[in-house]
C-alpha cells in the first residue's frame, strides 16, 4: 500500500536521511526534525512525537541486523506533514495494540494514531500524515 499523492498538490521535501538502526536513532531523529526550519512549534512537537515513536519500532521490533539503517523522509504537502519511516521490511505493524498493564510502553502508537490525521504500515514502511495547522 503506498500514500496516494495529488499530483497537483504541492509538495516540498524537507529532508531525507538514515539513521543507524540502534537506540540512538529516536534521538537523531528527534534532533533531525528540530533542526528543521518552517514549522511551526506545535508540528514540530508533534512531529518530534510520532518520528520518535516509528523510528522507536523499527528499532526495538525490527531487531536489525548490525549495520543496518533505518530511512526517513520528512515532506510538507499542501495540508499535511509526512513522515516515512522504512527498516526496509523487517518489521510490519498495521495498528495499535490495546497496551498491556503488565508491561511499561504499548502507547506509542495509540499517540501515532491520536497525532495523526492517518497512517499505515507495510512490510517495513510507514507513513503518517499529521495535518498542518490552519
Amino acid at each position: 500500500m503506498t500514500d496516494a499523492i495529488d499530483p497537483s498538490a504541492e509538495v516540498t521535501a524537507l529532508a531525507r536521511f538514515s539513521l543507524p538502526a540502534n537506540s540512538a536513532a529516536p534521538r537523531a531523529a528527534r534532533r533531525r526534525i528540530e533542526a528543521l526550519d518552517g514549522l511551526a512549534a506545535p508540528l514540530v512537537g508533534d512531529a518530534r512525537l510520532v518520528l520518535s515513536e516509528l523510528v522507536s519500532n523499527a528499532v526495538r521490533h525490527a531487531a536489525p541486523p548490525d549495520g543496518a539503517a533505518i530511512d526517513v523522509v520528512l515532506r510538507r504537502e499542501q495540508d499535511a506533514l509526512v513522515i516515512e519511516v522504512d527498516d526496509h521490511g523487517a518489521f510490519s505493524c498495521s495498528a495499535a495494540h490495546a497496551p498491556r498493564a503488565s508491561r511499561a510502553g504499548g502507547f506509542g502508537l495509540r499517540i501515532v494514531e491520536r497525532l495523526c490525521e492517518r497512517w499505515h504500515a507495510d512490510t517495513g514502511r510507514v507513513v503518517a500524515r499529521i495535518a498542518l495547522p490552519g
